[in-house]
């Protein structure tokens, strides 16, 4: 299966258990997003999230603070 098809709680469960991994984030809201990021935090797995572009300064900054310095973002 690939990572791009986990619904958001299933990459939740699995940045919670420490697995890191690198998603778009393509159909994913900036509260679903802050969510894996909290999780990533969590389980201190390593979180990229790419075409990060259509997000603001202000959520790009709020996931960020829930990622804890684990999460990475690519445009």
């Amino acid at each position: 299966m690939s990572i791009a098809k986990l619904s958001v709680y299933e990459l939740s469960t699995l940045a919670q258990a420490g697995g890191g991994f690198t998603v778009s984030i393509a159909g994913k809201s900036a509260y679903e997003l802050g969510l894996i990021a909290a999780a990533a935090a969590n389980g201190g797995a390593r979180v990229t999230f790419t075409d990060v572009g259509r997000l603001s300064a202000y959520e790009l900054g709020t996931i960020a603070k829930a990622g804890k310095g684990l999460v990475a973002f690519v445009d």
